[in-house]
C-alpha cells in the first residue's frame, strides 16, 4: 500500500517529461525555422547597411548620412524579428498587449538606455550640431567625431576621447562654437597713465585691422576698457575663424603685431620688475 503514492509519482513525472519532449520535438522545427530567418535578415541588414554606407557618400550632409544608416540597418532587424516570431506562431499583437502590461517596470529598467536612444534619433534629426563642429557640454568642450545612438563622441582639444550619452546631451545646454564661420574674441592692453591714450588707441587698432586672419566685416573696434590704480587698460575686438586652433594663432598674431607697433610708436609698455617708491616727509620733518 506504501508503494502505491510512489509510483503515482513517478508516473506522473514520466508523463511530463514525455509531454515536454513532445512540445520540444512539434517547437523545434518552428524554433530552427525562426533562427534561419534571423540569420537571413542579418546577412540582408549587412548588406543594405553596406550599400547605405556607399549611398551616403552622395549626401553631403554627414549627419542625414549617419542617419540613413542607421535606419536602413535597423528597419531590417525589426522586420526579421516581426517575421521569425510570425514563423513561430506568435501573434504580434499579443506580444505587443503583453509588452504594454509591462511596459511601466521594463521602462524604468531601460530607461537610460531608451532615453539615450531617443535622443540620439532626435539629435540626428535636428541636426542641433555637425561631425566636425566644435561644441561644449557641461564640463566637455572638444570637437564632434561621431554620433551614435548610444553616445556623441567629442575630442577634446588635449586629444581625449569622451564618450557622453545622448541622453545628457540632450538636456544639457550646448555651445555650438563653429555654429557660424566668425567668432569674436578680444586682446587687452595695459598701460601706464604717463603714455598718450588716443595715440595708443589709434596705433592698436589700425594694426589690428591690418593683422592677417582678422576679419574685415565685422570691422575690429577699441574701447577703453577700464581704470586701475597704477594703469588704464584698452579692449580691442576683432572677428576670426571660429575654429579654436586658428583663433588662437591669429590672436597670438595680433598680441605680437601690437607690442611691435606700440614700440615703435613710442610708447612704453608696463614694466612689471619696474615699482617707483616716493616717501614723502611729513610737516614737522621739513620743519626740522
Amino acid at each position: 500500500m506504501d508503494d502505491l503514492p510512489s509510483a503515482s509519482i513517478l508516473e506522473n513525472i514520466q508523463v511530463a517529461i514525455v509531454h515536454l519532449f513532445e512540445r520540444l520535438g512539434a517547437g523545434l522545427p518552428l524554433l530552427l525555422s525562426a533562427i534561419v530567418v534571423l540569420f537571413a535578415f542579418g546577412i540582408v541588414a549587412v548588406v543594405v547597411r553596406r550599400v547605405a554606407r556607399y549611398g551616403s557618400r552622395f549626401i553631403k550632409n554627414p549627419m542625414k548620412a549617419s542617419l540613413v544608416r542607421l535606419v536602413s540597418y535597423y528597419t531590417v532587424w525589426l522586420i526579421g524579428i516581426f517575421v521569425a516570431l510570425d514563423v513561430m506562431g506568435v501573434d504580434a499583437g499579443s506580444l505587443v498587449t503583453g509588452l504594454g502590461l509591462g511596459g511601466v517596470a521594463l521602462g524604468f529598467a531601460l530607461k537610460d538606455v531608451l532615453s539615450n536612444l531617443v535622443s540620439g534619433l532626435f539629435i540626428l534629426i535636428a541636426q542641433t550640431f555637425e561631425i566636425g563642429d566644435q561644441i561644449v557640454v557641461g564640463e566637455t568642450e572638444g570637437t564632434v567625431e561621431r554620433i551614435q545612438i548610444r553616445a556623441t563622441h567629442i575630442r577634446t582639444y588635449d586629444g581625449r576621447l569622451v564618450l557622453v550619452p545622448n541622453g545628457e546631451v540632450f538636456m544639457s545646454r550646448v555651445t555650438n562654437n563653429t555654429a557660424s564661420d566668425l567668432r569674436r574674441t578680444s586682446v587687452f592692453v595695459y598701460l601706464e597713465y604717463n603714455q598718450d591714450v588716443e595715440l595708443a588707441m589709434s596705433v592698436i587698432l589700425k594694426t589690428v585691422m591690418d593683422v592677417p586672419g582678422v576679419a574685415k566685416n565685422p570691422a575690429a573696434s577699441i574701447r577703453l576698457r577700464d581704470l586701475t590704480a597704477e594703469h588704464f587698460y584698452i579692449e580691442t575686438r576683432f572677428w576670426t575663424d571660429s575654429r579654436r586652433t586658428r583663433l588662437r594663432l591669429v590672436a597670438s598674431d595680433v598680441r605680437v603685431a601690437i607690442i611691435n607697433a606700440l614700440e615703435g610708436a613710442g610708447i612704453v609698455l608696463p614694466n612689471p620688475n619696474q615699482r617707483d617708491v616716493s616717501i614723502q616727509k611729513s610737516s614737522d620733518q621739513v620743519a626740522e
